[in-house]
């Protein structure tokens, strides 16, 4: 097989691959490509075919406009090509960095005999077969992609708390008391509520509102800050200036057990109602700023 018609052959493929690719996320995945870096194939990418007898390999990187380059490895040891499909992923990058000199790259493809067939499907007149298939290739790299996306989603879900919450709008909370101390600790109770951990919930929500109670007093009176964080203390002042009606004012403080049980050891478990009612509270005093 002649090298030029194998890398004419790449020629016919790569154009269409990237344009069946480009086309599928446009037409079905341009949401979900907003919203992730997981379509790497919708910028500009160079295709770097690295010519080994028969193992030809494609590996993409970032660039500034779609290429392809042709690097010829056959003065290249069988045992060190040999790492891009069996070394760890450590002395892959490093093989990479010698002979390419890419750091990132995106996707590395064994296409065994795949530059061969291509070549020989060229030469034989095959070209619009081989552009169709392209095409079709590309789609379905799309597709695998888009599944990698729901994937990576759900799995993030899984694994990193949320800090939103169903009845309650924790983003207006935050941006009404617009305060980075509170932010963590009211966050943290969240993410902490929506793993099912209702203790920690109730320690740090109770933090919050400490927090929140304090913060009140700066924006609302010209009245000093109680020497204490306590909640008791903070109520006191806010009741005195006549900035919480009567009903928010108790019910902030039929919440003081929350936080003082929650400072020590105690055999009756946090239920999550109590916590329910806290956020409820928090909310009720976010809207007073």
């Amino acid at each position: 097989m002649d090298i030029e018609e194998l890398k004419e052959g790449f020629r016919v493929f790569f154009p269409p691959y990237l344009e069946g690719y480009r086309s599928r996320v446009n037409e079905l995945y341009m949401e979900e490509h907003k919203n992730s870096d997981s379509f790497y194939f919708m910028d500009p990418v160079k295709l770097f075919v690295l010519l080994y007898e028969k193992n030809t390999q494609l590996l993409f990187s970032e660039s500034d406009e779609d290429q392809i380059v042709f690097i010829d490895c056959s003065h290249i040891s069988n045992e060190e090509f040999s790492l891009l499909t069996n070394g760890s992923e450590k002395l892959k990058k490093r093989f990479i960095k010698s002979l390419l000199n890419v750091d990132e790259y995106h996707v590395d493809i064994p296409f065994y005999n795949l530059g061969e067939w291509a070549g020989i499907a060229f030469s034989n007149g095959n070209r619009d077969s081989l552009i169709d298939l392209s095409y079709r290739w590309g789609t379905h790299l799309a597709d695998s992609h888009e599944n990698l996306y729901r994937f990576s989603k759900a799995f993030n879900s899984a694994i990193i708390p949320s800090t939103e919450l169903g009845n309650i709008d924790t983003n207006v909370i935050i941006q009404k008391v617009n305060d980075p101390t509170f932010e963590y600790e009211f966050g943290e109770s969240v993410k902490a509520y929506n793993s099912g951990l209702y203790l920690a919930a109730a320690a740090t929500g109770g933090i919050a509102l400490e927090n929140i109670l304090r913060l009140l007093i700066q924006a609302k009176t010209k009245a000093n800050l109680p020497q204490n964080t306590y909640i008791k203390d903070s109520l006191a002042v806010l009741k005195r200036e006549n900035v919480l009606s009567n009903r928010l004012a108790a019910s902030a403080d039929s919440l003081k057990a929350i936080r003082n049980s929650n400072a020590h050891t105690n055999s009756d478990p946090v239920k999550k109602a109590t916590i329910n009612h806290l956020y409820s509270v928090i909310e009720d005093l976010s809207y007073l700023f």
